[in-house]
């Protein structure tokens, strides 16, 4: 007796967002085979999809900011005015974390257009008493994984001074003392990422 087995595996896999497409067709024919033969077929059309992606974002600020116009000294003056002016004090402090992104165009299961990975099989024409077996697998496997994270640690101190003067033991004037503005000013934007499919 004689036996014909024929087996066909084919895979195609897209990996971490790889963008070309693997195209299985698969065709067999058992054919034309005599009296009493044995043929089986085994055709496998397998593929696998497979698209990963991940970002993350640490961020971190440490501000200090400091003004003094102050502690200013006008003592002991005689005889004529005393005046001490004492500037403004701004601090301004933005800080801004962008988180990243994720996009991702996933083709259709599997590896590309669907119904590109075919299998056909055809029996015709065997003699007499033929046996004949046909199997198709055809297995699909899609797999998407976003991830996205963003972390921000912002630790800020702002401190102004324009006080404490002194203005002490001066006779015979006014003493006139102006003392300017603190403007303290902090801004933290955090914006995370995103996973768009």
């Amino acid at each position: 007796m004689w036996k014909k087995i024929v087996t066909g595996f084919v895979t195609g896999s897209l990996l971490l967002g790889s963008a070309m497409p693997i195209f299985a067709d698969v065709t067999v024919d058992v054919t034309g085979n005599g009296t009493g033969a044995t043929n089986t077929v085994d055709v496998k059309v397998k593929c696998k999809q497979y698209v990963s992606q991940k970002n993350k974002t640490d961020a971190t600020v440490n501000l200090t900011l400091t003004g003094n116009s102050g502690e200013n000294n006008a003592n002991g003056n005689t005889g004529s005015g005393v005046t001490v002016n004492t500037g403004d004090v701004s601090n301004t402090a933005n800080v801004t974390v962008l988180g990243g992104d994720n996009t991702a165009e996933v083709p259709a299961c599997c590896c590309g257009e669907e119904g590109s990975n075919t299998a056909a099989v055809t029996v015709a024409n065997n003699g007499s008493n033929t046996q004949n077996s046909v199997t198709v697998k055809k297995i699909k496997k899609q797999k998407v994984k976003q991830k996205a994270k963003t972390k921000a640690n912002v630790t800020g101190t702002l401190k102004g001074t324009t006080g404490k003067n002194d203005t002490n033991d001066n006779t015979g004037g006014t003493v006139n003392q102006d003392t300017g503005k603190v403007t303290n000013t902090a801004t933290v934007d955090v914006t995370g990422g995103s996973n768009n499919l």
